[in-house]
């Protein structure tokens, strides 16, 4: 059952945490939760997380994503990070920062620029036997309303589907340890 499933669940946002400014200010309309059970220890899978390099690793290559700073950047609260993707061949500037940092078990990013009325994306992580259990939830208000809906869910949907693939391919599900990969350490890993 979880390689049939996507893992991803999209919802209305009924209530924002409330230790988030971010949140406070912006709000948020819906909120994508992702959980993904993995055979390798937390320590492992947060340090590779928790690596920008990483990042391109990590999304579909049809965004073309792409860090814009030159600078090694050493994650860790009130960073702020800019990217370049593209979405249907136009680029767009992201630039997030990292609201919240607990190494080894939690870290969120919140967008200040981009494509999103507002984007909260917390990333936990929690010891599950000798594996790690990651979940990502996102709070996050689209553009264009309706119909911005509809293509943001579907995007974001393809987009955690996607990593959640390349996760599981790195390292392992606990599920199935044989899915377990041996991938190249990335820069930052």
């Amino acid at each position: 059952a979880d390689l049939a499933e996507d893992g991803v669940a999209i919802g209305r946002c009924t209530r924002i945490p409330k230790d988030s400014l971010y949140l406070g200010a912006r709000g948020a309309r819906y909120v994508l939760r992702a959980r993904t059970e993995l055979a390798a220890p937390r320590s492992e899978v947060f340090a590779f997380f928790s690596s920008p390099a990483n990042l391109a690793a990590l999304t579909p290559p049809s965004l073309a994503f792409e860090i814009l700073d030159d600078r090694a950047i050493a994650m860790q609260r009130q960073v702020t990070i800019d990217y370049r993707i593209r979405i249907g061949g136009m680029p767009l500037h992201w630039r997030t920062m990292i609201e919240h940092w607990s190494p080894g078990e939690c870290f969120v990013d919140s967008q200040l620029v981009g494509p999103y009325r507002s984007w909260w994306h917390e990333h936990r992580f929690h010891d599950h036997g000798t594996g790690t259990i990651m979940e990502d939830i996102v709070y996050y208000s689209p553009p264009l309303g309706g119909l911005g809906r509809l293509v943001v869910e579907d995007m974001l949907r393809r987009i955690f589907g996607y990593r959640r693939g390349v996760i599981r391919a790195r390292f392992g599900s606990t599920r199935d340890p044989a899915l377990a990969v041996d991938m190249p350490a990335s820069a930052g890993s």
